[in-house]
């Protein structure tokens, strides 16, 4: 599809691999500034995780001189029919995901180019009755442009929370001045808990950066993890995936503990422009006494700060209690319903969501009469029926 009024032409790939070379290369450089953006990202996502049922769509939309202005990746998964199916299209994120949006290239004109995919939305793809991506950054400029221009094509658009992120801004300052600026009690456990393992063991750090001892890497990862208390991962071939993807790109920081040569705890760090971000974390509760999981972490914040020179440790989702005394600012990231009014049973979900929001508010209102307290929403969420309708 070709935009005349903004001279920008909408192409739909439903395969990675007929992604033509110059899409490909683009894609591969904005890894660069977003890791959790970037061409291997995804491509390790799809194969891990998207089933041969699923379809995803690739909008590449770009300017007359066939530059890349924008990527946009979605997933329209197989899940239950139902007597009333619902089409709803995703984007190509999960509950692995960090962040979504759309990669963009930096000198294009973001409204033109949103202008020209959401009327493509509306116009040439109409069958759709609603679309989630998330999680998102609203504070980002093109991503509240985002919501402008579907609410000016006149979709039905409602902002949602979808998790917390934990973040900490260095500014230059190097491991010495970020360890001081962290509270008394977690510095205190630091060095008490390394004193104590120091004395009653013979521990080692290992930090996993590229391919060479890369299946060692994994075998410690994951043995670390079938001891830890955490669940069972859904996809068993992502993580894998991940660090073998990561160590390609030398974005992988991967760090064991080693307690009289068994992997004791591990947590998976990876580098993203120029930040940090904390992937993924287990430690052995045999171990839990000696803190190993404070003190893998503080290695590798040493490792990162110092070696790698980042400006930005993130831990990424999840508002655990434990990341304020890492990190010093928690943001809240959204996500987008869109819902499309020109089909039936688009405004059917419109109803049911406006009816869903209508009881919130009046429950809310019930109960600030009695409490006195501010009833204003700072953001709406999703009615529960229409979540399950999601899944």
């Amino acid at each position: 599809m070709f935009s005349e009024a903004n001279k920008i032409n909408v192409n739909i790939y439903q395969d990675f691999k007929d992604l033509p070379k110059f899409v490909v290369e683009f894609w591969q450089k904005a890894s660069q500034r977003d890791y959790f953006q970037g061409f291997s990202w995804f491509s390790n996502f799809v194969e891990t995780v998207v089933s041969n049922d699923d379809s995803i769509y690739i909008y590449v939309l770009t300017d007359t001189n066939d530059s890349v202005c924008m990527i946009l990746p979605l997933w329209n998964k197989c899940g239950k029919k139902g007597i009333w199916p619902i089409h709803v299209i995703n984007g190509l994120s999960n509950y692995y995901s960090p962040y979504f949006q759309p990669i963009w290239n930096e000198n294009a004109d973001v409204m033109a180019v949103l202008d020209t995919l959401v009327y493509h939305f509306k116009h040439f793809n109409p069958s759709w009755h609603a679309m989630t991506l998330a999680p998102m950054d609203l504070g980002c400029v093109n991503n509240s442009l985002l919501v402008q221009v579907l609410k000016n094509h006149g979709l039905w658009v409602r902002p949602y929370f979808a998790c917390a992120n934990w973040i900490i801004n260095l500014h230059d300052s190097d491991f010495s001045t970020y360890f001081k600026s962290r509270p008394s009690k977690l510095r205190n456990t630091y060095h008490r808990r390394r004193k104590k393992l120091e004395q009653e063991h013979k521990y080692v750090i290992k930090v996993f950066r590229d391919n060479e001892d890369i299946e060692e890497a994994i075998s410690s990862y994951e043995f670390i993890y079938d001891k830890s208390w955490k669940q069972n991962e859904p996809y068993v071939n992502f993580i894998p995936g991940l660090i073998r993807t990561c160590s390609k790109d030398d974005k992988l920081r991967l760090g064991v503990l080693y307690i009289n040569n068994k992997p004791a705890a591990s947590q998976l760090w990876i580098i993203s422009g120029n930040s940090a971000a904390i992937y993924k974390l287990a430690y052995d509760p045999a171990f839990k006494s000696y803190s190993v999981g404070t003190i893998l972490t503080m290695h590798l914040a040493e490792h990162v700060i110092t070696y790698d020179t980042v400006s930005c440790l993130d831990y990424l989702t999840g508002d655990d209690s434990y990341k304020s005394e890492w990190m010093d600012t928690r943001r809240e990231l959204m996500g987008l319903y869109v819902i499309n009014p020109s089909t039936i049973k688009g405004k059917f979900l419109i109803a049911k969501e406006n009816l869903s929001q209508f009881k919130h508010r009046i429950s809310r209102t019930k109960k600030s009469n009695f409490e006195n307290v501010d009833t204003d929403l700072k953001c709406e969420t999703i009615s529960d029926a229409t979540q399950e309708a999601l899944r």
